[in-house]
């Protein structure tokens, strides 16, 4: 309103200056009066120029002071802005820290959550690995003891066999020898008795010997 009322007036005063010349020329002409000199229509034209030159530089005067005011409005609606985005950063700013700070007490408590999981899992696998190992090895050493056991009772029963044999067939021989002794003493039984003892202990003699050859084998 200030605006348009500083415009309409330097108008308003032009118009008046102009109305009061043409007025003033039309009575100096109509009059025909010569009192007027020239050089009071040049002061009358003077003071219509100074006027008009001081409302042209009030006019100037004007804008420039609405184009002040309007830079200031423009600088503080720039500092309200600038205010409000750094608000609005800082509020962003904490928002994400505390969102940080969540995710990384999430993180934290999922990584304890995970390694827990894994050293329990861990333990059960190994405590049933060692169990599989425990009952492998025990039923391995008795394979070992069994194998043991078996290999022993063979021996024996081989070595006694063998003895056995031998002494069967050093008796078979013996036998043999004194079936032909006895047919010799058979021969002779007149001549002397005392022969066919001899003869009894030679057999014996015979069947020692055997028997430390039996020995022999089963060490082999």
């Amino acid at each position: 309103m200030t605006n348009i009322k500083n415009l309409f007036i330097p108008f308003f005063l032009i118009a008046i200056s102009i109305l009061n010349v043409v007025t003033f020329k039309d009575l100096h002409h109509d009059s025909n009066d010569s009192s007027l000199s020239s050089s009071e229509e040049e002061k009358i034209e003077n003071l219509s120029k100074s006027l008009l030159y001081d409302l042209n530089i009030k006019d100037e005067e004007s804008t420039n002071n609405t184009i002040v005011a309007h830079q200031v409005q423009t600088v503080q609606q720039l500092r309200q802005q600038i205010a409000r985005i750094r608000q609005q950063i800082r509020i962003s700013t904490v928002r994400f820290n505390r969102r940080l700070q969540r995710l990384r007490r999430q993180f934290r408590q999922q990584r304890i959550r995970l390694q827990r999981q894994f050293r329990q899992r861990y333990n059960n696998e190994k405590s049933l690995l060692q169990e599989e190992i425990d009952a492998t090895r025990k039923r391995y050493e008795n394979l070992i003891k069994q194998a043991t056991s078996t290999v022993a009772s063979t021996t024996t029963t081989t070595t006694g066999s063998t003895t056995s044999t031998t002494t069967t067939t050093t008796t078979t021989t013996t036998t043999s020898t004194t079936t032909t002794t006895s047919t010799t003493t058979t021969t002779t039984t007149t001549t002397s008795t005392t022969t066919t003892s001899t003869t009894t202990t030679s057999t014996t003699t015979t069947s020692t010997t055997t028997t430390s050859t039996t020995t022999t084998t089963a060490g082999g």
